[in-house]
C-alpha cells in the first residue's frame, strides 16, 4: 500500500515537472525571455530528465547494468544542471543588482560542476550507487539551490502580501510567489530527508516505508504547488482574486 502511494506521489512530481517544463519551453520560445528558458530547463533537469532517469536506471540494475550506469550518470548530470540553472534563476530574478549574489551563484555553479563531475566519474568506475567523496557535496549543493529558491520566493510573497493590503500588488502574482516557495520548500525538505537517510543508514530513502511515504507526500505537495504557480486553472484564479 505504501509502495503504491509513494509511486503516485513520485509520479505526480515527475508528471507535473514534465508538463510545466515543456509548456514553459513553448512559452519561452514565443516570448524569447531568458528567465523562462532557464526555469523551464531547470524544472525538466531536476524532474523527468534527472530523477525520472535515475528511477529508470534503478529498474535496470539487475538486468542491464551497463545501460543503468549510463542512465545514472546522465541523471546525475541532469539534476546538477537543473540545480545550477535554478541558482542562476534566483540570482537573475531576485538578486540581479547584487554583486554578492553574482559571486555566490558563480561559486555555487563552479562547485556544482566539479562535484558532479567527480560523482559521475566515481559512479562509472567505482560504485554505481554513489556515496563517493564528491557525492555529498553535489547533493548538498542541489539542496542549496532549492533552499535559495524557496527563501527568495517566500520572502517576496511576504513583501507582496503587505503591498497587496494597501492595493499596490496583484493577488494572483502574490499567490504565485507563495506557490513557488511551497513547491521549492517541499522539494528541498524531500531532498534533505533523502540525504539524511543516506548519511545515517547508507541506504536509499525508498528502502524505508515511513520515510518513503513522507517523501512521497512532499513530492505531491511540490507537484501541485508548481502546477498552480505556473498554470493555474480559471476557477483557482477566481478564488485567489476574490480572497485578495
Amino acid at each position: 500500500m505504501i509502495g503504491a502511494l509513494s509511486a503516485v506521489g513520485f509520479g505526480a512530481f515527475l508528471l507535473s515537472c514534465c508538463v510545466v517544463g515543456v509548456r514553459l519551453l513553448l512559452l519561452a520560445s514565443r516570448s524569447g525571455r531568458l528567465a523562462e528558458w532557464v526555469i523551464a530547463v531547470a524544472i525538466l533537469g531536476l524532474g523527468p530528465l534527472g530523477y525520472g532517469q535515475l528511477f529508470g536506471a534503478r529498474l535496470l540494475d539487475d538486468t542491464h547494468l551497463q545501460l543503468a550506469v549510463w542512465l545514472t550518470v546522465a541523471a546525475v548530470l541532469s539534476i546538477s544542471f537543473g540545480a545550477g540553472l535554478l541558482d542562476f534563476f534566483c540570482w537573475r530574478v531576485f538578486r540581479r543588482g547584487s554583486n554578492g549574489g553574482r559571486v555566490v551563484v558563480f561559486v555555487m555553479i563552479v562547485l556544482l560542476c566539479l562535484s558532479t563531475a567527480g560523482d559521475a566519474f566515481h559512479r562509472m568506475y567505482h560504485d554505481l550507487s554513489g556515496a563517493g567523496p564528491w557525492f555529498w557535496l553535489a547533493f548538498a549543493l542541489r539542496i542549496q539551490a532549492l533552499a535559495w529558491a524557496a527563501f527568495e520566493s517566500l520572502r517576496y510573497w511576504r513583501m507582496m502580501r503587505r503591498r497587496m493590503q494597501i492595493g499596490l500588488a496583484d493577488p494572483v502574482v502574490t499567490n504565485r510567489f507563495l506557490l513557488w516557495g511551497v513547491g521549492a520548500s517541499s522539494a528541498c525538505v524531500g531532498f534533505t530527508a533523502g540525504l539524511a537517510v543516506r548519511a545515517i543508514t547508507g541506504m536509499s530513502v525508498t528502502q524505508f516505508p515511513a520515510t518513503n511515504l513522507w517523501v512521497s507526500v512532499l513530492s505531491t505537495i511540490s507537484a501541485v504547488a508548481i502546477w498552480l504557480a505556473f498554470f493555474p486553472p480559471p476557477a483557482y484564479l477566481r478564488r485567489v482574486r476574490a480572497s485578495g
